[in-house]
């Protein structure tokens, strides 16, 4: 799972595996070795959207009704803005156009554009 965070928006982008997992309402997460200790960021099926921090760890939520079935079909992501103006994105993990020499993309999700 990939996390970018740009101004007042949050992405996390998954790999097959990780929406397969969602799909079938299990958390997915990841950790980011810092110099000074852990940064982590998690997305949780549950039953409404959610977003917080606790300590170094930030965490997302979306309701299981939306996210039951995402793996079987070509729905893309979702998106959602929380009333203090945070949009949520959450994406399926495309290859890119133009591969890149230091990343490995061959578990992620085959790029539109090429097929």
């Amino acid at each position: 799972m990939k996390l970018r965070i740009n101004g007042n928006s949050i992405r996390l982008r998954l790999t097959p595996e990780e929406v397969k997992a969602v799909s079938l309402g299990e958390r997915v997460h990841a950790t980011c070795k810092l110099l000074n200790g852990l940064f982590s960021y998690e997305l949780k099926p549950e039953t409404d959207w959610h977003a917080e921090i606790l300590g170094t760890n930030i965490s997302i939520s979306l309701p299981i009704a939306e996210a039951s079935g995402w793996a079987e079909n070509d729905q893309v992501g979702f998106e959602y803005r929380f009333s203090n103006g945070l949009l949520v994105l959450i994406e399926k993990d495309f290859q890119c156009l133009h591969p890149r020499d230091h990343e490995n993309e061959d578990h992620l999700y085959p790029n539109p554009e090429q097929l």
